[in-house]
């Protein structure tokens, strides 16, 4: 689970979404992360539901995708 600290609409160094994630591998002691990703690309969401659903790049890696809810 991570949670949105905050967002730019630009690009900047390391990413333009820090979240703040929790560690959860098997035999990991458990911990709090404080990442940057960076949005590749917003994928539409139809219906009343506030949900978005991004492709970033966490960790160096592209093409994960996450859903992000909005309160």
């Amino acid at each position: 689970m991570a949670v949105v600290e905050s967002y730019v609409p630009q690009s900047l160094r390391g990413g333009n979404m820090r979240v703040v994630e929790a560690t959860g591998a098997g035999a990991a002691q458990p911990k709090l992360l404080d990442s940057m990703y960076s949005v590749e690309k917003i994928i539409p969401k139809g219906g009343a539901v506030p949900l978005m659903i991004l492709v970033v790049k966490r960790f160096g890696s592209s093409g994960h995708r996450v859903a992000v809810i909005r309160y």
